[in-house]
């Protein structure tokens, strides 16, 4: 009996049990297994991010845009026009968040779970670089083709 006073005098005071309290807090209030997209505030200017943004809406119509509430004013009204271009609803989140460049600036979730591997939108679509030189040698050559030829 002792225990349920106890304990119901903590949670008064702390406030109820909160589930990964840290990953909400850095993917904007969202679990990570719901997080479609997210973009570093350094990525935010990116003119290739709104390409990629534009694609991943598509694939993922039923998502919510969360925009992290220390980004300038400009970006922000940048952000929530692509958000209602796209006819999507957004959150503006102030609570726990960071304007540092490595900070989440934009994170797109789901309502329910989905779990990606990757959620950095630059990670998901590398810049794919052309081969080089070195890269179309054939492998079946031999060393002394190579040399000679």
């Amino acid at each position: 009996m002792s225990e349920d006073v106890t304990q119901r005098v903590l949670q008064g005071i702390n406030g109820a049990p909160q589930l990964k309290v840290d990953e909400k807090n850095r993917y904007l209030s969202n679990f990570k297994e719901r997080v479609i997209f997210t973009v570093a505030n350094q990525e935010l200017s990116n003119g290739r991010v709104t390409k990629l943004v534009a694609q991943e809406v598509a694939q993922y119509p039923d998502g919510q845009f969360y925009f992290n509430g220390q980004m300038s004013s400009e970006l922000q009204g940048t952000w929530i026009a692509l958000a209602t271009t796209h006819h999507r609803p957004f959150t503006i989140i102030n609570n726990h968040v960071s304007s540092e460049a490595t900070a989440l600036g934009v994170v797109y979730a789901g309502l329910t779970a989905i779990d990606l591997p990757t959620v950095a939108l630059l990670e998901k679509y590398p810049v794919e670089t052309p081969p080089t030189k070195k890269d179309s040698v054939k492998e079946d050559e031999s060393f002394w083709s190579r040399l000679f030829h």
